[in-house]
């Protein structure tokens, strides 16, 4: 279904008929013929479904083969896709997730169980250490895994992330939804809302006003501030750990190793210059090898 007013639009419909769902959403997705904003309308529509269903309070939601038929991208692409999208939203939100193939489809169904496969193999727990070193008194580690389980002090997310926000306060509860809200009417502007915790098991939740910028120089500059505000705050609250999300590695469309790169070597220098026993982790989502494999590149160099 396709939608040049609204892009992102999703339409729920109860069931009704034969049908055994609760509801059918309908979602605006128009194919491109370029490969990576293929890639990335068929993550979106993913997630957006899955924000959706997660916001209704559904514990399931299932989708078809979409894009396997008609568009010209092999099967093994766009299973791949779907598959690892989904993944990487299963423990953020708490949903269960199936792709349903039609009887007919024998290859398609042999493509998307052949991605799960491959996925399952690829997520053993050996296959991920966790990197660590140490910078003056602190350490920065990288680890894969979700921001919503770390057990640190404090645990960061950006107020200006609709999907990363909204992820923390669903699994921290209602109290925290409110404490956010309240603060948030309290003082809109503010560059860092603090909340309680709630459900999860850090102590406290840091959400900070981040938009990435264009210029490559305001972009490295803003991520520098972001870092330093959030050191700032855990001292100021005389906490000894916290916890990072990949922020601007996801839906910002921000070169990944320009936003690592500042990020980790900013840390570094917070390390060295404040001269704090901090323990600084850095947790990248399940399915972004990519990402990963760059924060450990950035976090066991030894240029600053």
């Amino acid at each position: 279904m396709a939608s040049n007013q609204n892009p992102s639009l999703v339409i729920p419909l109860q069931a009704s008929g034969h049908l055994r769902s609760k509801k059918v959403y309908f979602l605006s997705w128009q194919p491109t013929a370029d490969q990576d904003s293929f890639c990335k309308s068929l993550q979106k529509l993913v997630l957006d479904a899955i924000e959706m269903a997660s916001t209704e309070n559904f514990r399931s939601i299932s989708f078809p083969a979409i894009g396997c038929s008609q568009y010209g991208y092999p099967p093994n692409l766009i299973a791949k896709i779907l598959i690892e999208e989904a993944y990487r939203l299963v423990d953020i939100h708490g949903i269960s997730i199936s792709f349903t193939i039609e009887p007919d489809k024998i290859d398609i169904y042999q493509e998307f169980k052949r991605q799960i496969d491959l996925l399952k193999e690829s997520k053993e727990p050996s296959d991920t250490p966790v990197v660590s070193i140490k910078v003056g008194n602190g350490t920065i580690s990288v680890e894969k895994g979700t921001i919503i389980t770390q057990k640190v002090d404090a645990i960061i997310g950006s107020s200006s992330s609709k999907h990363l926000k909204k992820a923390i306060i669903k699994a921290a509860g209602r109290d925290v939804e409110s404490a956010y809200q309240t603060e948030y009417l309290h003082n809109p502007d503010a560059i860092l809302i603090s909340t309680i915790s709630g459900q999860l098991p850090c102590k406290r939740i840091f959400f900070l006003k981040w938009q990435p910028e264009s210029n490559e120089g305001e972009l490295r500059q803003s991520i520098k501030d972001f870092i330093s505000n959030v050191i700032q705050h855990v001292i100021s609250y005389k906490y000894s750990s916290v916890a990072f999300p990949a922020i601007g590695c996801g839906h910002h469309n921000c070169s990944v190793t320009i936003v690592v790169e500042t990020m980790v070597n900013a840390i570094k220098k917070e390390l060295e210059r404040r001269g704090k026993a901090l323990a600084i982790k850095f947790v990248i989502e399940p399915g972004k090898q990519n990402v990963y494999d760059e924060f450990c590149k950035h976090v066991l160099a030894s240029e600053r």
